[in-house]
């Protein structure tokens, strides 16, 4: 896992959604939106290109919402993802995401 670069956000069955920045400065790896079990375990993994820098969002029927931002307005997306970690849906803004989600 690279740094942790977000506030991490408590789900309500006690899974852990910490976003992280890159751990190279060379090449992006790393940096994603990792979900973590209560005991530890790693849940699921979302790389992104961006940096997460904000925490994430979990709506009401538990879709878990989350912005990268990097310097180049094509890298920065808005994800959607469910709680298994599969990517419902991907935006992709014209300007930085340099904010949380909030719905």
């Amino acid at each position: 896992m690279g740094p942790v670069t977000a506030p991490v956000t408590l789900g309500p069955d006690g899974t852990l959604y910490v976003g992280s920045n890159s751990s190279s400065f060379i090449r992006l790896e790393n940096a994603g939106m990792h979900a973590i079990t209560h005991d530890g375990q790693r849940r699921w993994f979302q790389e992104t290109i961006g940096s997460v820098k904000n925490a994430a969002t979990i709506g009401t029927d538990g879709t878990i919402y989350f912005g990268t931002f990097e310097g180049q307005a094509a890298e920065n997306k808005v994800y959607a993802m469910d709680l298994d970690g599969n990517l419902v849906w991907l935006g992709e803004p014209s300007e930085l995401v340099n904010s949380g989600v909030t719905l």
